[in-house]
Order: C-alpha cells, then structure tokens, then sequence
C-alpha cells in the first residue's frame, strides 16, 4: 500500500502544479479508494496473495492522491497568517480519524468474529464445545497464534480463517460505505483555484538583485 501510496503521492504533486482545478482529482482519489476495499471484500482463504498485494496498492494510489491535494487545497484558500494553523489541523484530524476509525472497524471484527466463527463451526459439522478451548472468540490475535493453532484440527482451522474472512468483508464494506459519503463530500466541494508561487500564496515577492550602476542612478 505505501508504494501506491508515495507514487501516487508525488504524481499529484507534479499534476496539480499544472492545473487550476483539483476536484476531479479528488472525486478521482476517493473512488479508487472504494474500488480498492471492493477489491479487499473480495478475498477468501484460498485467494492468492498477489491480489491482496494488488488490492493495498489500489486504496495506496486513492490515498496518496487524496492526501497532498487537500493540503495544498487549504492552505491556498486561507490567508498566509493561518497557513500553520491550516496544516496542523489536518494533521490533526487525520491522525485522529485514522486512531477512532481503526477503533471502530476493531470493534466491528470483535462483534462480528465470534458469530462468524460460531456459524462456520456448525457448518462443518464440528461439536460448538470445540470452541471452548479458544481463548477469546472475539481476539483474531489470540484465535490465530500458531502456538495455539498448531494444536487444533485442520477442520477447526479452516473455520477459522473462513470466519476472519468473513469478517473483514464487513469491515471493507463497512469503510467503503464511509468512503461513498466521502466521494459524495468532495463532489459538492467548493472548489478554490489552486495558487501558485510566493505572490499566490501570500508571500510578498523575492528581492531582485540590482546592479551597482543601477543603484547609482537611482541615488543619483
């Protein structure tokens, strides 16, 4: 994912130095993001790894394109004076969306896992007393330690993973919902022209060097 990240990251860079209006650009981010956690919602047990691989790198583009864009975004649309205040609040914020959502989307497989795992045991015709010997149903770290899992049938193991498949798909489906409401965010975005240079920002412009002569006359 942080290669589909940083490349992405830097190609808007080189593109929005070209451009006056951003929003596509945005709309376009997003919705690679969602095509992404399609993407993950996909995977099963028997998937191959290289589509998990490609399926990080697709959210990594959406991100890296999202995540310069509205930085530059805020910053030219606000006076110089509050260019640091700008910046730290979407540090801010990101770093604080990133902590509550990773908490719900835990909370999600937590209250999900042991449902999943309850239902995939019962189908494969294993005794549900089997699940007494798992330490928490509802910790995917505890249920999947191999010291643990190398103590259990092959049947129970294969449920296992079936059940933690299961529940990511409803945590992707769960952030692509949350990415829709994002897109459609950005669609209805107030879109500011990009500025460029130090006048475009705010800045006053660069000294010009003056030659000697030209000093002279002037004082003259």
């Amino acid at each position: 994912m942080m290669f589909g990240l940083l490349g992405a990251s830097t190609l808007t860079g080189f593109v929005m130095r070209r451009i006056k209006y951003y929003r596509f650009l945005g709309t376009l981010g997003v919705a690679v993001m969602i095509f992404g956690m399609w993407l993950l919602s996909q995977i099963t047990p028997s998937v191959q790894e290289w589509r998990v691989v490609a399926a990080l790198i697709v959210v990594g583009l959406g991100i890296g394109v999202t995540f310069p864009l509205y930085l530059t975004a805020v910053q030219t649309s606000l006076p110089r004076q509050y260019l640091g205040v700008a910046s730290s609040q979407i540090q801010f914020w990101r770093n604080l969306g990133g902590t509550v959502g990773s908490a719900i989307l835990g909370a999600v497989l937590s209250n999900r896992l042991p449902d999943y795992l309850t239902t995939r045991v019962g189908a494969a015709g294993i005794p549900p007393q089997a699940l007494n010997n798992l330490p928490n149903t509802g910790n995917a770290n505890a249920i999947l330690d191999p010291t643990l899992l190398a103590k259990l049938p092959p049947a129970i193991i294969t449920a296992i993973r079936a059940a933690l498949a299961d529940s990511l798909h409803d945590i992707y489906v769960f952030a692509g919902f949350v990415l829709v409401l994002a897109l459609i965010a950005t669609i209805f975005m107030k879109e500011v022209p990009l500025k460029a240079g130090r006048t475009g920002m705010g800045f006053e412009a660069a000294p010009v060097e003056v030659e000697e002569e030209e000093r002279a006359v002037a004082a003259g």
